[in-house]
């Protein structure tokens, strides 16, 4: 075996997360499962077994009694600072192992299925694994190492926050709560459209699960195919299909209900509350930064949206909506992302 040189593995890691970044940016269409499903085994499996041949010379140089101590070991004993220890990245590593071993036990599973869309989740899933799986070890390892962490991926709140942004704009464009009248369904449906197909080009569009942007592909193809109908609009299947992409935008907003976003949500209103609790007067006005930290909360309760939507600063109109929400939010049980969109 070469020897273990941490600059190489770095790049080795930041390679194999750009090959699963191409692969999992693919824009999936129903005419296109059989094929996409064929593409996506093997290749799942070769980057698989390449992260694995990694983690495994990660593990057994972090592990070896013989080691020498890394610069940033070295400058921590005399300085107190922390870096990520040996230990913890071959804990790292032992832990993703089991889990890419786990998705490729999942892989093989689905490889017989008739149903393309079981083998095309579950090979989007395992590419999901392998890409945080090198992010973090290359993230722990330039710590370790003293080097500069090249890679990132976008902060699990940050995601969540991005896929209720789009929840918002969907929810806006569709109007689910206000059945639409004949003349106006073919205007929702044209906003809808544009809705989605700004969303193709956003970096969220990426973190969607695989089976949430089949779907959302299979409603687009839907939704052109009646747009290009012209003038011969058929509106009970328009009023069908406006029906259908309201049960989807409910189901993004289920993104409410994970861990990090329900944390983030109460750590928001918390803080929110004890400074308008704070302010002198009840006619003071909500500062405009807490008002740009308030925007994050968009999505979450129709109360929020609606002073956001009204841009409204009085303190005394959004305390009480605040802490009915927080004293909500506290009694719910968040679920984890495995469990929401």
């Amino acid at each position: 075996m070469s020897e273990f040189k941490a600059t190489k593995i770095q790049r080795g890691l930041i390679e194999l997360t750009r090959r699963v970044d191409i692969i999992r940016g693919y824009p999936y269409r129903d005419a296109e499962f059989a094929m996409l499903g064929a593409e996506l085994v093997p290749a799942a499996r070769e980057i698989a077994g390449e992260v694995l041949t990694l983690v495994d010379r990660v593990t057994a140089h972090y592990t070896s009694d013989g080691r020498a101590a890394t610069p940033a070991e070295v400058v921590a004993s005399s300085t107190g600072a922390e870096v990520v220890s040996a230990a913890k990245v071959a804990d790292l590593c032992a832990v993703g192992r089991g889990e890419i071993v786990e998705r490729l036990t999942q892989l093989d599973a689905s490889a017989g299925n008739e149903d393309e869309l079981v083998i095309v989740t579950a090979s989007m899933g395992t590419l999901g694994s392998l890409r945080r799986l090198t992010i973090v070890l290359e993230n722990s390892i330039a710590d370790h190492e003293g080097l500069t962490a090249a890679l990132s991926m976008m902060d699990d709140v940050e995601h969540a926050l991005a896929i209720r942004r789009a929840y918002v704009e969907f929810r806006r464009a569709l109007r689910p709560a206000e059945s639409p009248t004949r003349e106006q369904v073919s205007a929702r449906l044209r906003e809808a459209a544009g809705v989605i197909a700004d969303l193709f080009g956003r970096d969220v569009y990426a973190e969607l699960r695989a089976s949430d942007r089949i779907q959302l592909h299979r409603l687009q193809d839907r939704l052109l195919a009646w747009l290009g109908g012209a003038s011969d609009f058929d509106a009970e299947r328009g009023h069908e299909l406006w029906d259908d992409l309201s049960t989807y935008v409910e189901l993004l907003g289920r993104v409410n209900l994970r861990v990090e976003l329900v944390e983030h949500d109460r750590t928001v209103l918390t803080d929110a509350i004890s400074e308008i609790s704070n302010l002198e007067r009840a006619s003071a006005q909500v500062p405009e930064r807490l008002f740009e930290v308030l925007a994050s909360l968009l999505g979450r309760d129709d109360r929020v949206d609606q002073l956001l939507g009204g841009h409204v600063t009085e303190s005394a109109r959004w305390r009480p909506v605040l802490e009915a929400l927080s004293a909500e939010l506290g009694a719910a049980e968040p679920l984890s992302p495995e469990t929401s969109t």
